[in-house]
């Protein structure tokens, strides 16, 4: 272990003491490296167990979220289509065109416009959302010292 790490004097029973020295020998660590590896993979594990009830509802939201965010994605390029369809419309659209025709596709375009909007600041919410599931659903921040400390010891 590398000389930054902290030292301390552990009691324990001479039974466990002898089990671990045992497994250390098996695994080619010292007593030390033994211990500080069972206690990463112990936190690790405990870790792991705390987010295992509430994960698969989180995970069951996230798809259904997921889902919807496609779904709300295909009617915003159906909208975003009709737009263009429209406004072609009106480029198109010939001097003898009547005044109240071209009015009427000009208040449908901002209104479809308008649905394209919220249709976006929803699609928004939905994968700030996502995101928020994806973060809770990781471990917590401490396990990533543990990860980093697991990987320098010998398997």
């Amino acid at each position: 272990m590398a000389s930054e790490d902290v030292q301390t004097n552990l009691r324990m029973p001479a039974e466990l003491k002898e089990s671990l020295q045992a497994a250390a020998e098996r695994n080619n660590r010292s007593l030390s490296a033994e211990v500080v590896f069972r206690l990463v993979h112990s936190f690790s594990q405990d870790a792991g167990l705390l987010q295992e009830g509430e994960s698969d509802e989180m995970r069951r939201e996230r798809e259904a979220l997921t889902l919807r965010r496609e779904v709300m994605l295909g009617r915003l390029q159906m909208l975003e289509t009709l737009i263009a369809f429209k406004m072609k419309m009106v480029f198109e659209l010939d001097v003898g065109t009547q005044m109240d025709e071209i009015e009427s596709l000009q208040l449908d375009l901002a209104l479809r416009r308008k649905e394209m909007q919220s249709l976006k600041r929803e699609i928004a919410d939905l994968e700030a959302r996502i995101e928020e599931i994806d973060r809770d659903l990781q471990l917590p921040e401490w396990s990533e010292g543990l990860k980093s400390i697991a990987a320098k010891m010998p398997k």
